[in-house]
């Protein structure tokens, strides 16, 4: 028995520098994890002699460690082995040691009784992930082996180990195994091996015969190895695309599986989150490709080989972004020891993506390109602005990637859209796919087909660009693609064709219709139509009929007369405000004449509350319309201003800013819009901005001149200011009633001090009060007007009773006598936010003091300066007690801490100085007084403090309210883009601009000029019509019988105009056509009224077989398709089971007819074929 595991045995030879070759034949093909195993055969048949060699290439790859693998010390990676009489003669394997970081390259031979261990170590960073070359050969007329190691790199390693015979070798076939895993026991030798499949590459084995091959020593190996500069994985000719996701909208995890190589790759695509509904932070992940099938979030390499995570807060707007990472490859690293790092990571967040990343986002990845560089390019759609970012990385030249769209198993529930994400590698050059675009646009900015930018010249396309979109110019059809087509192109046999209206009778636009004695006539609505409203609607709603009950009650009109960019608003008229009609024809007229029924309501049969009058030239009674009376005869109005009575005329409800009493309305003074009125006189339910509500005796009492908000003070006996129409630039006086023009320079928010002294023989103490305290008891006292807030780089000095300003450091120094800390003034005059304030106490000792009001601690050598406000940079800090407070004051009262300004979307309770949550939908808020809305107060505590430096002067017990239910929450901004209004949160605009209207959003103007809202979503109207509605049911059956109702696909072309276009059309005359309600574009030379019909030339087959035979000699699918167009068997004609009675008819067809205003159909039979 032999048995031989020695390095006295082993030749070594590691440094030879030589251009070192071998053969590429092997590489075409590669064994990896995922391939399996593969048989192969060395056929010595055709040799005289049974001298061999067996080489192969490896390459370890650690995207090929599976994940039980990675956490093993030892690991054992069987490459290939021998077949003989069902034993392995020869086994060849790696053994890694993770611990050592020492890699053995082992071979095992066995023969009978004989085992044989050879054994070559090398170190784990020498070979990394280079191709190492084994080689075993051996000469039967010697009968000994040779094995060699050989390293590609620049400097040359090489070992080689010998050995005797291995086995009685006969046999002229001998098979091997190549690659997968092997499970290998010698009990005999007490070995039991387990050997994984190698991590990594294998080429295919290297078959030498002949005693030529055999290698006795190294330089004899070596100067038989070929050219190593081998393309192992070559790109096919055309790049290969794989279409990850082409619409996805959330919902199930999408998984994909590509294998690429030449580590070059581009993703691609669009996508964009949807937003926030409610105040929250949220984290979605869009993609997690790994190059391992389980992963553990970041604890290997490949676990991120590409991730991408949004951040999305309406909380904080600068935690709005995104993070892209991918891995870095670092041989003489552990993967046990594995991290991302920052290195491997583009993280962006600001402000300037809460818009951006919920708006379409086109975005291209692109990986290998020259000098390993990593490249992203994002072009955000809402800015029109593309970023761009950068990284270097040298990534593994074949890795399997299995994508993860939409989330992983950590972050699931993706919510937004995803369109076109497509992965390709092999490209042929480094290009930037351009941006994907719906077909009508030529460049976008999201992939819709209302995000044009432009379109291909028209030239071309016959497009032109229209708002943001690119519509086919006119005579041409959208045909689903880039170019429109003609339309005798697309609708073949089609004709459409204008015909003159012979019966020149019929009414025109705003007109109406009235049948007396069987003779019809056309008169004027009476309602106006201007720029900025329609009025009395309905005589244009339903011009066929209103004669029959000629009221009006429904107008449109513009919210707004600045500007004609409005939307027509449908306004319904109280009924007070109707306007009935009497029509009549006299003898000396040609026509009837439409006359105002005063006080009208309609014709009625009641035997109260009516008049006589002729109407249609018969006498009828006419009913008295609500708050009216029949009086000898009139309809006469007893209540003015009364918005509603009762059955008996009496008044219930007066009009706005009037009272009812007595059934009689009387106006309200001007100061209190709502009041009570009886005989003892005019009595307020509350007043308007200025005036004071006198709850006692139900008056208004005006405030102080500039004075916006005021109460009556029982300590002063007074009304008493609490704000001014300005905070900016007015400030309360120091009689407190009234407000006066601010005249401090450098100050933003000054006031008046009213104080009196006392005096002992160590201190003196002052009592005072700030005019802008609700706690005022001192009046008639010495006063003095200071600052509690400075413009930025000035100093607020405090020198009580001396002086009180704002001044620049210069100043400063020349007033104190000394200069300024160096620090100091470097802060003041450099930083915006950085308040500072000099507060000189009368003391007997002159003590004085630089206190910063706002900003960050400073050290001045000995001297620290800790600011009065101080500021947590983000939430849970741990500056402030209250996680949530961005700006506090520590030892506000005692020990304990006041917070002044709360992370959103808390906000700072006014009494208590601690963070609560806003309400729903609101994303910042503040406390305030429902009446005196004081919030403006808070910026002015820091001076507080400053001036109580001496005398206790507290914020909260002088300056607000100390009863909690006089405060509410104040909303300032709100989420989800939310509209805010008077303090409160409402839903997001749906066009582009809204309003609030009895606590609704109101839409006031859309995009693209259009001049139509529909359920509150701006509509667009047929074409020529600028204000239109939709018809109802029942109209849309009177005009098209057969029309499927529950159809929605040409619903939005049943719409009645109400307005046409200002502008005329290029070509003709618009004529409105009442049975329609369209606008039709004659041109006839003419310029008459006219309609359009459609022309459709039929031949006829009066049998389906000659119809069948005829089609089946077209010789292509484009003829067949014209022949059909042209063709039709007459059973089809009359079917009632086909939707569609010609091939022709199309969704281009149908949509090309309404947007026509086709009026009729003509079918014209060229042929008849009777057989």
């Amino acid at each position: 028995m032999y048995f031989c595991r020695t390095l006295s045995e082993l030749v070594l030879l590691t440094t030879i520098y030589q251009l070192i070759q071998a053969s590429c034949d092997v590489f075409k093909f590669i064994t990896t994890p995922d391939t399996g195993s593969a048989e192969l055969t060395l056929d010595l048949t055709t040799s005289l002699e049974t001298d061999f060699g067996v080489g192969v290439w490896t390459r370890f790859q650690s995207q090929f460690e599976d994940n039980e693998s990675l956490d093993k010390k030892i690991l054992n990676y069987f490459i290939f082995s021998q077949l003989y009489d069902g034993s392995l003669p020869l086994i060849y394997y790696i053994k890694l040691d993770r611990e050592a970081r020492l890699i053995y390259f082992e071979v095992i031979i066995q023969n009978k009784d004989n085992l044989q261990l050879r054994e070559l170590e090398v170190k784990q960073e020498m070979v990394g992930s280079k191709w190492v070359f084994f080689y075993f050969c051996y000469s039967n007329s010697i009968k000994q082996y040779n094995m060699f190691i050989y390293i590609d790199q620049g400097v040359t390693h090489v070992q080689m180990a010998s050995g005797g015979e291995y086995i009685n070798q006969n046999d002229q076939i001998i098979p091997f195994i190549l690659g997968g895993s092997l499970k290998y026991s010698n009990l005999q030798f007490n070995i039991d091996l387990q050997m994984n499949s190698f991590a990594g590459q294998i080429s295919d084995l290297d078959f030498r015969t002949g005693s030529s091959n055999f290698y006795p020593d190294i330089p004899t190996f070596l100067s038989n190895l070929y050219d190593t500069d081998c393309q192992i994985n070559t790109c096919p000719a055309t790049a290969q695309t794989t279409i990850l996701a082409n619409f996805y909208n959330g919902g199930q995890i999408l998984t994909k599986t590509i294998t690429f190589y030449n580590k070059r790759f581009v993703l691609f695509g669009w996508i964009k989150l949807n937003e926030l509904p409610d105040i929250r932070s949220l984290e979605t992940v869009f993609i997690r490709a790994t190059f391992r099938k389980i992963y553990h979030g970041d604890k290997y390499q490949g676990e991120k080989a590409l991730y991408w995570k949004y951040y999305q807060s309406t909380m904080r707007d600068d935690d709005n972004g995104f993070e892209v990472s991918t891995y870095h490859n670092d041989p003489q690293s552990e993967n046990l020891k594995y991290q991302t790092l920052e290195s491997d990571t583009f993280l962006q967040k600001s402000s300037y993506f809460k818009d951006a990343v919920t708006f379409w986002h086109w975005f291209v990845y692109q990986e290998g390109l020259p000098n390993s560089k990593i490249e992203l390019n994002i072009y955000f759609g809402s800015k029109k602005e593309e970023l761009s970012y950068q990284m270097t990385q040298d990534h593994y030249e074949k890795v399997t990637y299995y994508f993860n769209i939409g989330g992983d198993k950590f972050i699931k529930g993706f919510s937004g859209e995803v369109r076109n994400l497509t992965f390709s590698f092999c490209q042929l050059n480094d290009d930037k796919p351009k941006r994907y675009c719906h077909y009508s646009c030529n460049t976008c900015f999201g992939p819709n087909e209302d995000h044009c930018i432009d379109c291909v010249p028209q030239a071309i396309s016959k497009r032109s660009l229209n708002g943001t979109y690119c519509p086919c110019i006119p005579t041409y059809l959208d045909v689903g693609e880039p170019y429109c087509q003609s339309k005798f192109q697309v609708l073949g046999g089609i004709n459409i064709q204008e015909g003159l209206i012979s019966d020149t009778s019929g009414c025109q636009r705003n007109q109406f219709l009235v049948k007396m004695n069987d003779i019809s006539y056309c008169l004027d609505c009476p309602g106006a139509i201007t720029s900025y409203g329609l009025y009395c609607i309905d005589c244009v709603y339903n011009p066929t009929t209103w004669y029959q009950n000629p009221i009006c009650t429904i107008d449109y009109l513009m919210p707004m007369t600045d500007s004609t960019d409005y939307i027509f608003t449908r306004r319904d008229r109280k009924q007070k405000d109707y306007e009935y009609y009497l029509i009549n024809k006299y003898n000396n007229q040609d026509k009837p004449i439409l006359e105002p029924c005063f006080g009208c309501y309609g014709q009625t049969n009641s035997t109260i509350n009516f008049i006589e009058r002729y109407t249609m030239n018969t006498i009828s009674k006419i009913l008295c319309k609500n708050c009216y009376t029949s009086i000898n005869g009139e309809c006469v109005n007893l209540i003015p201003h009364c918005d509603e009575c009762d059955n008996k005329q009496q008044c219930k409800i007066c009009e706005q800013n009037y009272t009812l009493f007595e059934s009689q309305c009387y106006q309200c003074p001007i100061e209190c819009p709502n009041c009570k009125y009886n005989t003892t006189g005019y009595y307020c339910k509350s007043c308007n901005e200025g005036y004071y509500y006198n709850s006692t005796f139900e008056q208004c009492q005006q405030c102080g001149q500039f004075c916006q908000i005021c109460f009556y003070s029982n300590l002063l006996n007074l009304l008493q200011c609490v704000k001014c129409i300005d905070t900016v630039d007015y400030f309360i006086a120091s009689e407190f009633t009234q407000c006066l023009p601010k005249n401090k320079p450098h100050c933003k928010s000054q006031v008046y001090e009213i104080s009196r002294t006392f005096t002992n023989e160590t201190f003196l103490s002052t009592q005072y009060i700030f005019s802008i305290d609700l706690r005022a008891d001192l009046i008639s006292y010495p006063t003095v007007d200071i600052c509690l807030k400075c413009d930025p780089h000035y100093i607020n000095v405090i020198i009580v009773r001396k002086l009180y300003g704002c001044y620049s450091v210069n100043e400063v120094e020349g007033i104190t006598g000394m200069a300024l800390p160096l620090v100091l003034k470097n802060k003041v005059i450099n930083d915006a936010n950085f308040e500072l304030g000099y507060h000189e106490m009368q003391t007997k000792d002159g003590t004085e003091n630089y206190y910063i009001m706002f900003g960050d601690p400073i050290i001045d050598g000995n001297q620290k300066y800790n600011p009065i406000v101080i500021r947590q940079e983000k939430p849970n800090q741990k500056v402030c007690l209250d996680k949530n407070c961005e700006y506090c004051i520590q030892n506000y009262v005692y020990t304990q801490e006041y917070c002044i300004k709360c992370f959103k979307p808390y906000y700072a309770h006014k009494l208590q100085g601690n963070c609560i949550l806003c309400p729903p939908s609101c994303i910042e808020c503040e406390f305030v007084h429902q009446i005196y809305k004081d919030g403006w107060k808070s910026d002015l505590l820091p001076a507080y403090q400053l001036r109580g430096k001496q005398e206790l002067h507290h914020f909260n017990t002088y300056s607000l309210s100390t009863n909690v239910d006089d405060y509410e929450v104040y909303c300032l901004l709100c989420a989800d883009d939310g509209i805010l209004h008077n303090g409160k949160c409402y839903p997001k605009c749906p066009c582009k601009q809204c309003i609030i209207e009895n606590d609704e959003v109101k839409c006031i103007t859309c995009e693209n000029s259009i001049k139509t809202v529909i359920n509150n979503q701006c509509t667009q109207c047929p074409q020529f019509c600028e204000l239109c509605r939709e018809f109802t049911n029942e109209e849309i059956t009177q005009i098209n019988p057969y029309f499927d109702l529950q159809s929605t696909t040409y619903r939005k072309y049943a719409k009645q105009c109400l307005k046409r276009d200002i502008n005329d059309p290029a070509e003709g005359i618009l004529y409105n056509d009442p049975s329609l309600g369209q606008e039709i574009n004659c041109k006839n030379p003419d310029k008459k009224d006219c309609y359009f019909y459609v022309e459709l030339q039929q031949s006829i087959y009066c049998g389906k077989d000659q119809y069948q035979q005829n089609l089946d000699l077209e010789i292509d699918d484009d003829a067949k398709q014209y022949f059909k167009k042209y063709n039709q068997p007459l059973e089809n004609l009359f079917s009632q089971k086909n939707s569609s009675h010609f091939e022709i008819e199309t969704d281009f067809l149908f949509n090309e007819l309404n947007i026509q205003c086709i009026y009729s159909k003509i079918l014209r039979i060229n042929n008849l074929i009777l057989k």
